[in-house]
């Protein structure tokens, strides 16, 4: 049973734990199969499928037997090309119910001072993740911003400083109940089980986002035909989102761009509490495919604006039309850095132990 749930096959001549990434966006399903090895991820060559969906937008089912079988499609595509079974999938999703809530926790260490351990840092986490919920919400991600020891700010790693109190700060990422339980139900429907859901900011920030970027306070607007999600990054520390009601559509005619929509969509941004920090706009997702918007999007905010660029890892093998697999591709980076820490703790079976367990326990 338990190398059924982990899924494990033979590809090439080692064996290795194969999943998917599914980035459900607008009109389309990203998709991208993945082996796992005691030695992190690796992109299976030629696995890379672009479909167009039907009963998901930006990961919420609007029609729960369609979007299972648009998913199903996509996983079957996935097995022609790798010639393998793959049964568990990572989601990226990015519904409207989206909130980011700031949070800080503190654990005492010793009254005399003792040095930070491993498990000091992840007690401390725990404990600024205890945030008072509205009703209908869960966490989607709890994003470590800094710590401190004492009276020292501004720490990214405190592990073997010294020191008495430790404190975390934290963002706290949260949506519907119900919008977990719907594409998890969905993706059981398709014949897959959901291993895990990122939220698609995140996941498209790992992998638009340059070293250069990484030092500004970045918004980065994922825009599709009916809607932008707006989300702002600070020193890649995600601080903001949201998902705004105009899209392409809104914005473009057969001569060019709708000059007022535009405004209307950047008086929108610089109502958002946290825009006047921003020093760079990154625009990525459907708009894209339209050079025209860049200037008057310049010209309105104010802002310097470009568009994402899809960074390339060491040795990676990735189709010409990689834009569209942006999502995907951030996804997986996200999922290798999350693991360091599970492989820290044990082996690659712990670590199947662990995710299982984690998963077990917010769906059932």
């Amino acid at each position: 049973m338990f190398n059924n749930l982990l899924g494990y096959g033979v590809i090439g001549a080692r064996r290795k734990f194969m999943f998917a990434v599914l980035d459900l966006k607008c009109q389309d399903i990203a998709a991208v199969a993945v082996g796992w090895n005691k030695k992190g991820t690796t992109i299976i060559p030629d696995s890379f499928v672009i479909i167009k969906s039907k009963g998901i937008h930006r990961g919420v089912i609007t029609d729960l037997a369609e979007a299972a079988d648009s998913i199903a499609e996509a996983i079957s595509r996935l097995k022609d090309l790798t010639g393998e079974k793959i049964k568990d999938v990572y989601v990226a999703m990015s519904p409207r119910s989206v909130e980011i809530t700031p949070s800080r926790g503190m654990i005492l260490l010793s009254k005399y001072g003792r040095t930070v351990l491993a498990k000091d840092v992840e007690k401390c986490v725990e404990m600024a993740a205890f945030v008072k919920l509205p009703q209908g919400k869960e966490v989607l991600h709890t994003l470590t911003k800094e710590f401190a020891v004492d009276n020292e700010k501004g720490i990214i790693n405190p592990v073997g400083l010294d020191g008495v109190k430790l404190s975390a700060d934290v963002n706290i990422l949260a949506v519907d109940s119900s919008a977990v339980r719907n594409i998890s139900k969905c993706v059981a429907l398709s014949g897959c089980n959901i291993f895990g859901i990122i939220f698609s900011g995140i996941a498209y920030a790992n992998r638009i986002l340059s070293d250069t970027d990484s030092l500004k306070t970045v918004a980065i607007l994922n825009m599709c035909a009916d809607s932008v999600e707006v989300s702002i990054f600070e020193k890649k520390k995600i601080i903001f989102t949201k998902i705004i009601e105009t899209g392409i559509i809104n914005f473009l005619t057969r001569t060019g761009i709708r000059g007022e929509v535009l405004r209307n969509f950047a008086e929108d941004l610089k109502a958002i509490s946290v825009w006047p920090n921003v020093e760079e706009i990154i625009v990525t997702g459907d708009a894209s495919l339209y050079e025209d918007i860049l200037e008057p999007l310049e010209q309105i905010t104010k802002i310097p604006a470009k568009f994402g660029v899809c960074q390339i890892r060491t040795s990676e093998e990735l189709p010409s039309q990689r834009l569209g697999y942006i999502g995907c591709l951030g996804m997986i980076d996200y999922i290798a850095s999350e693991s360091l820490v599970s492989r820290a703790k044990g082996n690659f079976i712990s670590w199947g132990y662990f995710k299982i367990s984690k998963f077990l326990d917010r769906y059932f």
